[in-house]
């Protein structure tokens, strides 16, 4: 047999296996977080799936998923977009949120990009003065235009089954209002079935390769 090529086989299976971590999308599983609040509109998490009151102002939510991870990103300011029942944004007015994300598994979290608007003050909305992921914390500049905008925050490498999200808003009379958290980085897939046992196998043919050869 030769050495060589069976090294070779066995690198590849090796890589196979590695090509299994890909940068994804990575979706929560639940998060935790005080509900939006009511103003012109209700801002409230209408779609949340866990416990506590989804209609109550600044109410403890836990153990689901809603507005912001259903996949949609609001593209109009807050005036248009919350007309109808069930809109796209959840806001908050009288505190800053901590949000508490939970995953499957323990993921490599490398970007999280937050989706917020920004009509330049009307109706007392603006763009968040920063935000906090896993105690790395971003500034944000007053965005030009008057438009949604995303905020990404880079270079993360967070390992981890859970980790808090703050935003901090731009004075004690202002509204932010976000409509969707997206989270992206390393999910380790299950290995191909039947590679593992490949590789075993191949490890063991090297092995007795090393030991015929030291003989």
């Amino acid at each position: 047999m030769d050495f060589r090529l069976v090294g070779a086989s066995l690198a590849g299976l090796t890589g196979l296996v590695a090509s299994a971590a890909q940068a994804v999308q990575i979706d929560p599983i639940r998060y935790d977080m005080r509900n939006g609040e009511s103003g012109t509109y209700t801002y409230h998490d209408e779609t949340y799936t866990g416990s506590g009151n989804k209609a109550a102002n600044g109410a403890a939510l836990s153990g689901g998923v809603g507005d912001l991870t259903d996949g949609v990103v609001a593209t109009q300011n807050w005036i248009d977009a919350e007309i109808a029942p069930n809109g796209p944004y959840v806001g908050w007015f009288t505190f800053d949120p901590t949000i508490t994300f939970y995953f499957s598994g323990t993921p490599t979290i490398n970007r999280v990009v937050f989706h917020f608007d920004d009509p330049n003050g009307l109706g007392g909305v603006m763009a968040p003065a920063g935000v906090t992921v896993d105690g790395v914390a971003q500034a944000i500049a007053d965005p030009a235009g008057s438009a949604p905008f995303a905020v990404e925050v880079t270079g993360l490498n967070i390992v981890a089954s859970s980790f808090d999200v703050g935003i901090q808003r731009r004075g004690s009379n202002i509204w932010i209002m976000l409509s969707e958290v997206e989270f992206f980085g390393d999910a380790v897939a299950a290995p191909t079935p039947g590679v593992l046992p490949l590789l075993a196998v191949g490890a063991a043919g090297l092995a007795g390769l090393a030991r015929r050869r030291a003989a």
